[in-house]
């Protein structure tokens, strides 16, 4: 038995070490593409295209909610991938047009061209679909391809974004080749299913009601993770200047690497504790380890050489950005195990107390910055006080659950 056990242990590690240097290769592509846009677009450009970004992830959290959905139900039983994934492809491709034309709208509102607003609800269209194939991969535990299917959108946007950019074609240019990576995933997660699911089977109402309802309970909570991600870049642009936002946007695209990089030991610990269904906590406490120790490793040699780096890799006129490096730090690695923590609550169905504590966190955070947006450093450190404590609240929470 105790064999069994180091077996699996050491699974576990080998599997996380693969994902985590594929991991580092979709970061790369990422950081490579961000570099480049940042050389090639001006200050102003690059802080408008982060935000578009922003707008993209958040509005996209449906998808990552029904993701999530699949993963556990999946991974509690996977008779019948195939037939489920159909028939919420298709529902998906009704269900989503509102929100999309919703995301246009916005979009105009919030003063974006024209052909800007398009792409953008174009390209959450696409993204959010793509999580159906992303989940039904997590929740079989395919990591290694779940691995590949997270590289496919950094390499098309570094790829293809870059070429475009360099074309002269402007920041519209990465929202298509966004479009393009959220397509090729798909086909890549159908081609990696087909061989492993019956896509002629049928799925009843009663199944794909189960996952819907259960994806409802779990989107405040995903909401909030997604908010939690996005919303320091977007209440820069509400309340500071263009100029500042990209300043801002070039500290963030460094420190936001250390929320990135323990991605892999979630996407492993979802499923693994949805099927066990917390009766476990060594998968948890092994992924609160882990990310902690990697988070600060990696904060601590971007602290020591910020400045040399953002001179290097984005040039001279980015070098004001350093001063900011600190603070995204400061509330990046809390934000780390709030991910690792939440993920779990919902995994083993304490979705309310999740939903509930994420929300509460967002709303404060909300009307705090709101009140207290002085200076970029004030406002940050706001957000890292309240991802500290939630942390807290959400931890004591996961260890008391039985």
């Amino acid at each position: 038995m105790e064999n069994q056990e180091s077996k699996k242990s050491f699974g576990y590690e080998k599997t996380a070490i693969y994902m985590f240097i594929m991991s580092l290769a979709a970061s790369g592509f990422n950081y490579l593409f961000q570099i480049a846009s940042g050389r090639l677009l001006d200050a102003s450009a690059y802080g408008v295209l982060n935000a578009s970004f922003s707008v993209v992830g958040i509005v996209t959290v449906a998808g990552v909610a029904l993701g999530m959905s699949l993963a556990k139900n999946i991974s509690q039983d996977a008779s019948n991938i195939g037939g489920i994934i159909k028939r919420l492809f298709r529902l998906g491709i009704v269900v989503a047009l509102p929100f999309i034309l919703a995301v246009f709208a916005v979009m105009l509102v919030m003063g974006y061209e024209l052909i800007t607003s398009v792409l953008t609800a174009v390209t959450t269209y696409t993204i959010s679909l793509s999580y159906l194939f992303y989940g039904s991969l997590q929740g079989k535990q395919l990591f290694w391809q779940v691995s590949i299917f997270n590289l496919i959108v950094p390499l098309s946007k570094m790829l293809f974004g870059t070429a475009l950019l360099f074309a002269g074609a402007g920041i519209n240019s990465v929202l298509c080749a966004m479009i393009a990576g959220s397509f090729i995933s798909m086909v890549y997660g159908y081609l990696v299913l087909v061989k492993r699911a019956d896509f002629s089977a049928h799925a009843s109402k009663e199944e794909c009601a189960r996952i819907i309802k259960y994806m409802f309970f779990t989107l405040l909570s995903a909401s909030a993770l997604t908010l939690f991600n996005n919303v320091d870049v977007l209440l820069i642009r509400q309340y500071f200047s263009a100029k500042e936002l990209g300043l801002y946007s070039c500290a963030a695209l460094f420190g936001k690497i250390i929320l990135y990089i323990p991605t892999v030991l979630v996407t492993m610990m979802f499923p693994i504790a949805a099927k066990n269904d917390g009766k476990s906590k060594t998968t948890l406490y092994k992924t609160l380890l882990y990310s902690f120790l990697i988070s600060s490793v990696a904060a601590a040699a971007l602290y020591v050489l910020r400045r040399p780096v953002i001179s290097i890799v984005m040039g001279q006129s980015y070098l004001p950005s350093a001063d900011y490096i600190l603070f995204v730090i400061l509330f990046v690695i809390p934000l780390v195990m709030v991910t690792v923590v939440t993920n779990y609550l919902i995994a083993t169905n304490d979705k309310w107390f999740a939903s509930a504590a994420c929300f509460s966190a967002a709303v404060l955070m909300l009307v705090l910055t709101y009140f207290f947006h002085m200076s970029i450093p004030a406002m940050l450190g706001i957000i890292a006080v309240i991802y500290f404590v939630l942390f807290v609240v959400l931890l004591i929470r996961g260890i008391l659950k039985k």
